[in-house]
């Protein structure tokens, strides 16, 4: 039984292709791993579907041109959440970094921060 083509990491469909090619060198049908969404392309196979789709499996993980984002640090989201306090306010009074790390804003993008790495992010009392 041959091997199932595995998805790209970006969510999109993946089929193996044909080429026929005749050059000098070779001739013959060249075989390849593509995805239908951000156009990733696994190796040039000559021999065979299978091989192809035994290339793509083996490195679909470094092949997927969706642009991945790094998640954003706590003090990045502490900034996007203090600017949109701040839209109708007097931009010349304090900055959030001379608040203190105490500030409401602080335990907000921690909150944030830990429902987009998928954790809980229930609010713990301060005391």
């Amino acid at each position: 039984m041959s091997e199932q083509l595995r998805p790209c990491p970006c969510g999109g469909k993946v089929k193996i292709t044909e080429k026929r090619r005749g050059n000098y060198r070779r001739e013959g049908s060249y075989f390849q791993g593509l995805c239908g969404r951000c156009h990733a392309r696994g190796p040039l196979i000559q021999d065979s579907p299978e091989k192809a789709t035994q290339a793509w499996n083996q490195h679909v993980g470094g092949m997927c041109a969706a642009p991945t984002a790094a998640a954003p640090t706590t003090v990045q989201i502490a900034r996007a959440i203090w600017a949109i306090r701040r839209v109708d306010e007097d931009r010349c009074d304090m900055e959030l970094e001379d608040m203190g790390m105490d500030h409401s804003v602080w335990r907000e993008a921690q909150a944030v921060r830990a429902l987009l790495a998928g954790r809980s992010a229930t609010p713990k009392e301060s005391k």
